[in-house]
């Protein structure tokens, strides 16, 4: 069995940390989905108590 080297070490460090980079992007990326469907979905609601209201108020 061949031991591992400094520079294959180092080589598999770089490799696990792109991961959890590239991990951390989508979730950051999934999270501002997450908000902007939050916003959406208070948009719609804010949307359909106004037109109850213009509704109930005879407008």
């Amino acid at each position: 069995m061949t031991a591992a080297t400094e520079k294959d070490l180092k080589r598999l460090e770089d490799l696990i940390i792109g991961i959890a980079n590239g991990q951390k992007a989508i979730e950051n990326r999934l999270t501002t989905m997450e908000n902007r469907l939050t916003t959406i979905e208070n948009g719609q609601k804010n949307l359909g108590s106004s037109v109850c209201l213009m509704q109930w108020t005879g407008l």
